[in-house]
């Protein structure tokens, strides 16, 4: 029979086979999850988001990045705790990817992460990721907060929160019913996505930059030495206000390793607001926005939920613990309003936020998260210089 076929004109067989795009594949995977059971399975995975959530808010109480001046001082270049802070993080994320990358048991886990994230950034283009880290650096200034951070300042009590938390559904809802009019403004040219790591050692790639990330922090620190604790004594590392922002940093970054491995999804936060409103999308509201509409259900998107419920925990925990509920001071109610939808506006027009893009998206070595990035500082940095030369800072 293997005679036989072998002598079959070659018009009669193709011996081609199909290559399914990357697209198509994480498309079935979604559909998949969309309509996967609530087993045991899923719900300890859930718990698993829950408790990385909380590990999560502690760590960003800890760096006092939750203090809406901390955040505005780092755009005003007076104080670099955010910057260490971030740095840090992004540093041990590359590294956390690179050991994941590397080690044959979790290679795979890696690759299908990375996988996801490509897929969903072949939807934004450059000028996307330009324009949306401009508007939501704008915002991070004007409301002191980050699209993450809100759930942490919610979780420290940190004053008229609540207001940057409204106006970023605001902001998220605004984006979600007039997504086609961004599409096709901003559209991409891109097509398909190609992972470029199935050929190529990350961990080679990687691990200067991680190293160059890691000497920024070590300078910065020493240019700007924190004094975290000062006048404050603690008998244990919980219990204390802050924690060095490199330290705090590090904590995060390492929670990648849990999440790619269990989950195959990095760190994130902004999509949950995706999944708050698209609960909203049923009877007469059915048909108000599509795109809301398809993050009612699944675990791709409902695992946000409980890993910025567990930051909510984490940062309450902490704060707790150390006496510094509402400790800080917020900006006015209309600042965080306006800052808040900016931000989740600008994460959404983006394609990803200061976690997705800025801890996530370039621990994974792309481009168009690193051009998200860059934008979100220029923006925040130029925001800030305005608002100190109008009185407002």
């Amino acid at each position: 029979m293997a005679n036989y076929s072998m002598s079959m004109p070659r018009s009669r067989i193709s011996l081609k086979v199909k290559k399914r795009s990357v697209a198509s594949v994480v498309a079935d995977e979604e559909t998949a999850d969309i309509n996967r059971p609530l087993t045991a399975a899923v719900i300890k995975l859930y718990i698993l988001c829950f408790l990385c959530g909380i590990i999560f808010g502690i760590a960003f109480h800890k760096s006092k990045v939750v203090d809406p001046s901390v955040i505005r001082d780092q755009m005003l270049l007076t104080d670099f705790t955010f910057l260490k802070f971030f740095l840090a993080t992004l540093g041990t994320g590359i590294v956390s990817m690179s050991v994941l990358s590397a080690l044959p048991a979790t290679r795979q886990q890696f690759l299908t992460t990375y996988d996801n994230v490509a897929v969903k950034q072949t939807a934004k283009s450059k000028s996307a990721a330009v324009v949306g880290g401009i508007i939501s650096g704008a915002g991070m200034t004007i409301a002191g907060s980050c699209p993450v951070t809100v759930f942490s300042q919610i979780g420290a009590l940190v004053p008229n929160v609540g207001y940057t938390f409204l106006g970023g559904l605001a902001g998220t809802l605004f984006y979600g019913l007039f997504k086609p009019a961004f599409d096709n403004l901003m559209l991409a040219v891109r097509t398909d996505a190609v992972n470029k790591w199935r050929k190529t050692s990350f961990f080679v790639c990687a691990l200067p930059v991680a190293a160059t990330l890691g000497a920024i922090v070590c300078g910065l620190e020493l240019y700007s030495p924190w004094g975290g604790n000062a006048g404050f004594q603690a008998t244990d590392l919980f219990s204390k206000k802050s924690w060095p922002p490199y330290c705090a940093g590090m904590t995060l970054g390492l929670l990648q390793i849990p999440l790619v491995y269990y989950i195959q999804k990095p760190l994130g936060g902004s999509t949950s607001l995706l999944c708050m409103l698209g609960q909203g999308c049923v009877g007469p509201f059915k048909n108000v926005s599509p795109f809301l509409r398809k993050f009612r259900t699944g675990f791709t998107y409902w695992w946000q939920i409980f890993f910025v419920s567990g930051a909510i925990a984490g940062s309450y925990l902490s704060a707790s613990a150390s006496g510094s509920l509402d400790s800080v001071l917020g900006v006015t109610p209309m600042q965080a309003f306006v800052g808040g939808a900016l931000m989740f506006m600008g994460a959404r027009i983006a394609g990803g936020c200061t976690s997705g893009h800025g801890f996530s998206g370039s621990a994974l070595m792309s481009p168009l998260s690193a051009t998200m990035v860059t934008s979100m500082f220029g923006g925040a940095i130029a925001t800030a210089m305005l608002m100190q030369r109008q009185g407002l800072l």
